[in-house]
């Protein structure tokens, strides 16, 4: 007889008995590892007489209810009961776990980032033991632009205190940098002290240097960090994640990225040839759990490599074949734009604009994708002495109610170099664009051989910077200097 039929002809009290042996059922098969039914559970916690049941087999048939949902990818039901096992005073870390996993695959970002936020302030501990990759994702895009303020600074300080880390078992500078700004915005001198005071990142410690409204958390002079010192703790600290998450792809790859920012070239090949050899070895039982998502990064970390050798020769063979792998059904976007790149830096104008014009119509751009079109598409116009196209694309760039930053090479490319510096000194005094720009004015560590583009690029960026009116504008909000670092 089916379940809900058995309910129809039972008095109130049998109608609970039915349910509770139904659910004991459905716990049994959980217990036995055997798929379970969202339709019967749902059956059971959607019943009239579900209030009937004890508080702790109400929060068994949520939590169970609320995975089964999110195990068919019924993520809306698996919210829905995920929220209501939160409320009982039987719940656990998992719970909140799984909401948040159902909540971000709603992208319902304001109910993962709550989720988040309470697993890290009630159970760090688990949270930390969990290594979630929802969490890291979670972490990762609920930015001020999804949440408020306030839950962003909770969410933080919580994540902060937790000792929380990506699922790689990367430290989350880039967060803790954001928590200091925050904390500062606040006037919470002390508390961005102590966030600030456990940052290595290179690139961050220059970033918070350069901008002088830093300088309450870091006690900043105009004497440049040492960067060294920096440096080989955050490697070291790249190394042990690495070395603590063997089946982590991204472990390594952070790990890769940190020794091409310090300049250890040899140990980057090291690093990255031995990683492809263990995939290949291990095809058929793949070593790493995020192979398919971070080989391709990891294998353009090794062309990070060749540019800063200046081993040009060794990137284009990659970039032609990859421009030609399909990504859903079509090229892939990110590799045709590179190559496009690649024949600008030598002055192939017209091998970059022939790629241009034939990626389909249907591409979807992002906004830096799109800006990042337009600076190759200029730059080939202009060698290829089509001065209308070019002017068109700046143009567009300029309509822009906040051009992008590449906006700036473009005027570069251009030669217009009061241009180039009204652009600078807008984004100084942009107080949200003030932070990457300073960072970007700094002096960084040049490839080997330069290509003829990039190095024509370089001498006019380096006038620029020397200009009176820039070097005003810089001093007035920040700091420049040299430092043995690759850029970006």
């Amino acid at each position: 007889m089916p379940f809900t039929s058995a309910l129809a002809i039972e008095p109130a009290g049998g109608r609970v008995a039915v349910l509770r042996s139904s659910l004991e059922a459905q716990l049994q098969l959980r217990e036995e590892k055997k798929p379970l039914s969202v339709k019967v559970l749902g059956g059971i916690i959607e019943s009239d007489e579900f209030g009937g049941l004890t508080t702790r087999e109400q929060y068994l048939a949520l939590l169970v209810g609320g995975k089964t949902a999110l195990d068919a990818k019924q993520y809306w039901l698996s919210q829905r009961w995920l929220r209501r096992s939160c409320d009982s005073p039987h719940v656990g870390a998992t719970d909140w776990d799984l909401r948040m996993i159902a909540s971000y695959n709603l992208r319902d970002l304001k109910d993962a980032a709550l989720s988040l936020t309470t697993l890290a302030e009630r159970w760090p501990k688990d949270l930390v033991e969990m290594r979630s990759r929802a969490a890291s994702l979670v972490a990762r895009d609920a930015s001020p632009r999804e949440i408020d303020d306030k839950a962003r600074l909770r969410l933080l300080n919580a994540l902060h205190k937790a000792n929380f880390k990506f699922d790689s078992g990367e430290t989350p500078e880039r967060l803790w940098f954001e928590l200091v700004w925050i904390q500062l915005s606040l006037n919470d001198i002390e508390r961005a002290r102590q966030v600030a005071a456990t940052l290595l990142e290179p690139r961050v410690i220059i970033t918070m240097w350069a901008d002088r409204r830093f300088d309450g958390a870091t006690r900043a002079t105009n004497e440049p960090p040492d960067i060294a010192s920096y440096s080989g703790r955050w490697v070291a600290r790249a190394k042990q994640a690495s070395d603590e998450n063997p089946q982590s792809l991204a472990a390594r790859l952070h790990l890769c990225q940190a020794y091409v920012v310090v300049g250890r070239f040899d140990d980057a090949l090291a690093l990255v040839g031995s990683t492809l050899e263990q995939i290949r070895v291990g095809s058929r039982e793949p070593p790493f759990a995020d192979t398919q998502e971070k080989l391709i990064d990891l294998e353009e970390c090794r062309l990070d490599v060749y540019k800063d050798l200046g081993q040009w020769e060794k990137i284009e063979p990659f970039l032609l074949s990859h421009a030609q792998r399909p990504e859903a059904g079509r090229p892939a976007l990110p590799h045709q734009l590179a190559l496009a790149l690649f024949h600008v830096e030598f002055s192939r104008g017209a091998e970059a604009l022939q790629i241009l014009d034939h990626i389909e119509p249907g591409a979807e751009f992002s906004p830096d994708q799109r800006a990042y079109y337009q600076a190759i598409e200029h730059a080939a116009a202009l060698q290829t002495n089509n001065p209308q196209r070019a002017e068109k694309v700046r143009a567009a760039m300029k309509r822009s109610e906040d051009p992008h930053h590449w906006y700036l090479n473009v005027l570069l490319d251009a030669n217009d170099m009061d241009g180039a510096a009204a652009e600078v000194i807008r984004r100084l005094n942009h107080p949200y664009l003030r932070t990457p720009e300073l960072y970007s004015l700094q002096t960084f560590r040049k490839p080997a051989a330069e290509t003829p583009h990039s190095s024509l690029w370089a001498e006019r960026f380096e006038a620029l910077k020397q200009r009176p009116d820039v070097r005003a504008a810089i001093n007035k909000v920040g700091r420049t200097a040299s430092f043995d670092i690759t850029r970006e």
